[in-house]
């Protein structure tokens, strides 16, 4: 689903949609991941393009 929901609104060109998703995304992935440089600061910089 997460990567789903993202794909849709990329093809229905809903962009607000899609910036939604993908802050909260970022918001799971950082507050889940243990405190320093890590897997959440790795994906973050791996796709420029979803800044």
């Amino acid at each position: 689903m997460h990567e789903q929901a993202p794909a849709l609104c990329r093809e229905t060109g809903d962009k607000r949609g899609e910036a939604v998703l993908m802050r909260g995304l970022l918001e799971i992935t950082t507050w889940n991941s243990p405190p320093g440089p890590g897997p959440a600061m790795t994906r973050t910089g791996d796709d420029p393009d979803r800044r």
